[in-house]
């Protein structure tokens, strides 16, 4: 799906590709669009389940976190197969509501990891309300990772530059907050 697109790709391509019987597939997901979803779901969740946590890194805080980012930001390269699938169903229109259901469940569940994931160091730095500010880090991050996976599939740009100023963006807001104790607006 993901090289000849979604519509493209018949249930008969994905069972001679992977050796199912029709039948197996339907009795199993439903449909192609409940295909999808099973694969999109369980794609991200392993990707975050490997996703190491701040706890796995030594040093400062500081240090942590920049260990932590690096090892975390080569999703863009890692995967670009989902990536690619997931911001193709992402862009569907109405007429294929059910197919980008899914690609808005596995952004809800990419927003809730990476949320889970800024929260220890958000904490550690003594910010107010760090469950909230670490909603805004992963929209943040997952703004930013969508944008540069696409120019680098366009060949425009590689992902090295957004996701560098990206980390340094999350520790000038995060200095920010944690200096000033400044409050984001509801």
């Amino acid at each position: 799906m993901a090289g000849k697109g979604i519509d493209s790709t018949s249930i008969a391509d994905i069972c001679r590709a992977s050796g199912l019987p029709v039948g197996s597939v339907y009795w199993h997901f439903g449909s192609k669009a409940g295909l999808i979803a099973a694969v999109m779901i369980r794609g991200a969740e392993r990707f975050f389940d490997r996703m190491p946590g701040l706890d796995t890194f030594k040093g400062s805080e500081a240090e942590r976190f920049k260990q932590w980012f690096d090892s975390n930001t080569g999703m863009i390269t890692e995967r670009p197969d989902f990536l690619r699938l997931h911001l193709s169903l992402s862009l569907l229109d109405e007429a294929e509501s059910s197919a980008r259901d899914i690609s808005l469940s596995v952004r809800a569940l990419a927003l809730e990891r990476l949320s889970l994931a800024f929260l220890p160091w958000l904490t550690e730095l003594g910010i107010d309300e760090p469950e909230r500010h670490s909603g805004e880090f992963a929209a943040m991050m997952l703004a930013t990772v969508d944008g540069a996976f696409i120019a680098q599939q366009l060949g425009v740009a590689t992902a090295d530059a957004p996701m560098n100023t990206l980390y340094e963006c999350l520790v000038a807001r995060a200095d920010q907050l944690s200096n000033s104790g400044a409050k984001l607006p509801k």
